[in-house]
Protein backbone atom coordinates (compact mmCIF):
# COMPACT_ATOMS: atom_id res chain seq x y z
CA UNK A 1 0.00 0.00 0.00
CA UNK A 2 1.37 3.70 -0.91
CA UNK A 3 -0.17 6.82 0.40
CA UNK A 4 0.08 10.02 -1.06
CA UNK A 5 0.22 12.39 1.95
CA UNK A 6 0.20 15.92 0.00
CA UNK A 7 -2.12 18.25 1.64
CA UNK A 8 -3.17 16.28 4.49
CA UNK A 9 -1.97 16.33 8.80
CA UNK A 10 0.67 13.18 10.14
CA UNK A 11 -2.69 12.36 12.05
CA UNK A 12 -4.87 12.03 8.99
CA UNK A 13 -2.32 9.96 6.81
CA UNK A 14 -1.77 7.69 9.80
CA UNK A 15 -5.43 7.17 10.35
CA UNK A 16 -5.88 6.17 6.82
CA UNK A 17 -2.92 3.61 7.10
CA UNK A 18 -4.07 1.99 10.13
CA UNK A 19 -7.72 2.07 8.80
CA UNK A 20 -6.64 0.20 6.18
CA UNK A 21 -4.34 -2.38 7.56
CA UNK A 22 -6.27 -2.45 11.40
CA UNK A 23 -3.65 -2.48 13.38
CA UNK A 24 -0.72 -0.44 11.68
CA UNK A 25 1.45 -1.37 9.03
CA UNK A 26 4.24 -4.17 9.50
CA UNK A 27 6.91 -2.21 7.81
CA UNK A 28 7.31 1.51 6.84
CA UNK A 29 9.73 3.24 4.15
CA UNK A 30 10.40 6.70 4.74
CA UNK A 31 12.50 8.20 1.87
CA UNK A 32 11.71 12.03 1.86
CA UNK A 33 14.13 13.11 4.65
CA UNK A 34 11.33 15.74 6.32
CA UNK A 35 10.35 14.98 10.02
CA UNK A 36 6.55 14.82 9.13
CA UNK A 37 7.12 11.82 7.06
CA UNK A 38 9.66 10.41 9.81
CA UNK A 39 7.11 10.77 12.48
CA UNK A 40 3.99 9.58 9.81
CA UNK A 41 6.73 6.36 9.26
CA UNK A 42 6.95 5.58 12.86
CA UNK A 43 3.25 6.78 14.04
CA UNK A 44 1.65 4.15 11.01
CA UNK A 45 3.56 0.55 12.07
CA UNK A 46 1.85 -1.42 14.21
CA UNK A 47 2.80 -3.06 17.96
CA UNK A 48 6.77 -4.48 17.09
CA UNK A 49 6.71 -2.83 13.85
CA UNK A 50 10.03 -1.21 11.31
CA UNK A 51 10.04 1.95 10.30
CA UNK A 52 13.08 1.91 7.66
CA UNK A 53 14.33 5.14 7.63
CA UNK A 54 16.14 5.89 3.97
CA UNK A 55 15.49 9.73 3.17
CA UNK A 56 18.32 12.45 3.77
CA UNK A 57 17.39 14.79 6.29
CA UNK A 58 18.63 18.53 6.24
CA UNK A 59 17.61 19.10 10.08
CA UNK A 60 17.61 17.52 13.55
CA UNK A 61 13.83 15.50 14.36
CA UNK A 62 11.94 14.32 17.20
CA UNK A 63 9.38 11.78 17.65
CA UNK A 64 7.24 10.20 20.59
CA UNK A 65 9.94 8.04 22.27
CA UNK A 66 7.23 6.70 24.15
CA UNK A 67 5.10 5.14 21.69
CA UNK A 68 8.26 3.63 20.78
CA UNK A 69 8.97 2.10 23.59
CA UNK A 70 5.45 1.49 24.40
CA UNK A 71 4.95 -0.07 21.13
CA UNK A 72 7.84 -1.72 20.69
CA UNK A 73 8.40 -0.61 17.52
CA UNK A 74 11.82 -0.90 15.89
CA UNK A 75 13.21 2.42 13.59
CA UNK A 76 16.02 0.98 11.28
CA UNK A 77 18.79 3.30 9.19
CA UNK A 78 19.58 2.07 5.62
CA UNK A 79 21.40 3.32 2.52
CA UNK A 80 19.72 3.02 -0.51
CA UNK A 81 22.38 1.84 -2.58
CA UNK A 82 25.91 0.63 -2.97
CA UNK A 83 28.71 1.29 -5.26
CA UNK A 84 27.79 -2.59 -7.40
CA UNK A 85 24.37 -1.05 -7.33
CA UNK A 86 25.30 1.75 -9.18
CA UNK A 87 27.77 -0.37 -11.69
CA UNK A 88 24.96 -2.92 -12.34
CA UNK A 89 22.18 0.68 -12.98
CA UNK A 90 24.83 1.84 -15.66
CA UNK A 91 25.25 -1.07 -17.48
CA UNK A 92 21.26 -1.85 -17.66
CA UNK A 93 21.07 1.91 -19.17
CA UNK A 94 23.73 1.31 -21.57
CA UNK A 95 22.62 -1.72 -22.94
CA UNK A 96 19.18 0.01 -23.20
CA UNK A 97 17.00 -2.62 -20.77
CA UNK A 98 15.80 0.11 -18.37
CA UNK A 99 14.83 3.48 -20.46
CA UNK A 100 15.50 6.39 -18.42
CA UNK A 101 13.87 8.95 -20.40
CA UNK A 102 10.89 9.84 -18.96
CA UNK A 103 12.77 10.69 -15.58
CA UNK A 104 14.89 13.04 -17.61
CA UNK A 105 12.93 15.99 -16.70
CA UNK A 106 15.45 18.81 -18.29
CA UNK A 107 19.09 18.50 -20.00
CA UNK A 108 21.56 21.34 -19.02
CA UNK A 109 25.36 21.99 -20.64
CA UNK A 110 27.95 20.96 -18.05
CA UNK A 111 28.59 25.16 -18.10
CA UNK A 112 25.45 25.43 -16.64
CA UNK A 113 25.06 22.92 -13.98
CA UNK A 114 25.57 25.13 -10.74
CA UNK A 115 22.79 27.52 -12.48
CA UNK A 116 20.39 25.36 -14.58
CA UNK A 117 21.03 22.29 -12.93
CA UNK A 118 22.00 22.55 -9.04
CA UNK A 119 19.88 25.34 -8.65
CA UNK A 120 17.29 24.69 -10.49
CA UNK A 121 17.06 21.27 -8.27
CA UNK A 122 17.23 23.04 -4.86
CA UNK A 123 14.39 25.89 -5.60
CA UNK A 124 11.96 23.43 -8.01
CA UNK A 125 12.55 20.15 -6.15
CA UNK A 126 8.65 18.91 -7.42
CA UNK A 127 9.28 19.72 -10.66
CA UNK A 128 11.87 17.62 -11.57
CA UNK A 129 12.83 14.45 -11.41
CA UNK A 130 16.37 14.44 -12.77
CA UNK A 131 18.70 16.79 -14.61
CA UNK A 132 21.25 15.76 -17.54
CA UNK A 133 24.40 17.36 -17.63
CA UNK A 134 25.35 17.01 -20.81
CA UNK A 135 28.85 17.73 -22.76
CA UNK A 136 28.29 20.72 -25.56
Amino acid sequence: MAIDPSGRSTEEVVDEIVGETELGADVSFECVGLNETFKTAVESIRKGGRAVILGVFKCLTSFNAKGLVVGEKSIVGSVSHSADDFCRGISLIASGRVDVGPMITSRVGLEEIIERGFEELAKNREGHVKILAVMN
